[in-house]
């Protein structure tokens, strides 16, 4: 686990119980948005990156429309791209869809995302 998501997660409210859940195997961490990522430990090392992905880059996940969503092992963006938990990355991902640094089209029809 990296040093600067556990001191950063300290820091934020529910710090205590939410360092606690990133060295577990099963449990459940609580976004900075008050919503909550369960885990097992079948799943706890992604889950964990998409504490980070809402820790480090401000990410709020919801279960409303328009808003980062995560239900089932799927991560849904706000604008309905879907991908499964297991292709996760918070640094590629932060840099697709928050800084736009791959940006091609608006129009991703008939287009395969890697």
């Amino acid at each position: 686990m990296k040093k600067k998501l556990l001191l950063q997660t300290l820091r934020k409210k529910h710090g205590l119980k939410n360092s606690v859940g990133l060295l577990r195997k099963q449990g459940s961490l609580i976004c900075p948005n008050e919503f909550i990522l369960n885990f097992l430990s079948t799943n706890q090392k992604n889950v964990k990156k998409l504490y980070e992905f809402s820790t480090l880059y401000g990410v709020d996940f919801s279960n409303q429309k328009g808003y980062w969503n995560y239900e089932d092992s799927v991560i849904t963006t706000p604008n309905g791209i879907r991908f499964s938990i297991a292709m996760f990355d918070p640094v590629i991902f932060s840099e697709t869809f928050l800084s736009d640094i791959h940006f091609s089209d608006f129009d991703l029809n008939n287009r395969i995302i890697i």
